[in-house]
């Protein structure tokens, strides 16, 4: 199975630095998911702008020892089979006076969520935490697409917080996906931080403003490094700096700018491992069409889970499209109830005939009620046209017999 990789994305420069600031955070993420997907890049830039916003942002959350996948996920929206699912982890890690604590997970087979508390005695002092995730069944190496608290697929990010005005909350929640569904067995687990301490003055750099382009904004944390620091925006991550002092046409991965940067030695490698068991997915293949101006909409399969829905449809075009970027094939879905279940995550690809788009989503359903009926509706916040009103975006039904 092939799989686009997901568009490399720092989320820091939509989050505020101040609570009053948010609205403004939000917007600035929408306008730039709604820039960006016209690239048809998957990629989940609110979600990520979410769990930033948790960082960033403390709530006070009502639970006994350790922050919960029931909070993190189900927003205390659970039911008797996700409660069922929950894993309990409760493990610990402590490095100079930094310690991480892992409270739960929950899978259903292909999504992984768990949860991490964070905590930072008074003097110490910020060290730089790179995490990474893998996961094996038996001998096997699965393979992983990984949304942590580090705020995207490549970056680590700065524990306690450099910045008093960007205090680090010690709530994270931590996503993953499999390639591919498992539907027996147990999977293992191995969530594992490289510690990097820094070898150079950290310099709490501004944030990205209205009045700066990509190229100023370069500039001025360039003018950091020169300057012998470290440029650390928003107080936890360095993702904007070290792609601003990349030498012109480095092809290395982030992590390995970190060690060539040589502003960092390794300290330490914490490992937490852990076991989900597979539970069965129930398929809802239906081989519904769908007809519409100028293209057919084939389904063909939805899957439930008790926590989320996946979907797989092909539209096929009556003629040739010139690429992806104005097909508008991004759905919102709505279950049998009303219920809103929003957008989730969707990716879309052209194949060679450039008539044939294949469109791949789930979203989140956190229910005990079985999915009756699912309407998958264009959502009209992803539109390209500013003119397009909800009443005008097309949708289909799709009934179950259980």
């Amino acid at each position: 199975m092939s799989m686009e990789k997901k568009k490399d994305f720092d989320i820091s420069n939509a989050i505020p630095k101040t609570p009053e600031m948010c609205k403004n955070a939000v917007l600035y993420a929408v306008s730039t998911y709604r820039e960006e997907k016209q690239m048809k890049k998957p990629y989940r830039i609110l979600i990520a702008a979410a769990i930033m916003a948790a960082l960033l942002f403390t709530t006070a959350f009502a639970i006994v020892s350790y922050y919960s996948v029931r909070d993190y996920v189900g927003k205390g929206n659970t039911s008797s089979e996700f409660e069922k699912r929950i894993v309990d982890l409760n493990q610990t890690a402590t490095i100079e006076g930094i310690s991480l604590t892992l409270g739960d997970a929950v899978f259903d087979g292909q999504a992984l969520a768990f949860t991490m508390n964070i905590f930072a005695e008074e003097n110490a002092k910020p060290l730089y935490f790179y995490p990474t995730l893998t996961a094996w069944k038996s001998d096997k190496k699965l393979n992983v697409e990984y949304m942590g608290f580090d705020m995207g697929m490549d970056r680590g990010i700065f524990i306690p917080s450099t910045d008093k005005n960007c205090p680090l909350s010690p709530y994270c929640g931590v996503e993953a996906s499999l390639w591919e569904p498992i539907t027996d067995g147990k999977i293992t687990w191995r969530y594992e931080f490289q510690v990097f301490t820094p070898t150079k003055p950290i310099v709490n750099a501004r944030h990205y403003s209205e009045g700066d382009t990509m190229e100023t904004y370069a500039l001025y944390l360039r003018s950091i490094y020169e300057d012998g620091g470290i440029g650390v925006v928003m107080g936890t991550g360095i993702g904007d700096f070290l792609r601003a002092i990349e030498p012109e046409g480095y092809e290395g991965t982030f992590y390995e700018h970190i060690f060539e940067s040589g502003m960092f030695t390794l300290t330490d490698t914490v490992v937490f491992e852990f076991e989900t068991k597979a539970p069965e997915r129930l398929s809802l293949k239906n081989e519904g069409v769908f007809d519409f101006d100028g293209y057919t909409v084939n389904v063909k399969s939805i899957t439930e889970t008790f926590l989320k829905i996946s979907y797989e449809l092909e539209v096929v075009y009556d003629e040739k499209q010139e690429n992806e970027h104005n097909l508008e094939q991004f759905y919102m879905l709505i279950d049998q109830d009303g219920n809103s279940l929003g957008n989730g995550d969707i990716t879309i690809s052209l194949s060679e005939d450039m008539k044939t788009l294949t469109v791949k989503g789930n979203t989140e359903r956190i229910s005990d009620e079985a999915l009756k009926e699912l309407t998958f509706k264009i959502d009209p916040q992803m539109t390209i046209d500013p003119n397009d009103t909800e009443e005008e975006m097309p949708e289909f039904t799709v009934v179950f017999d259980r």
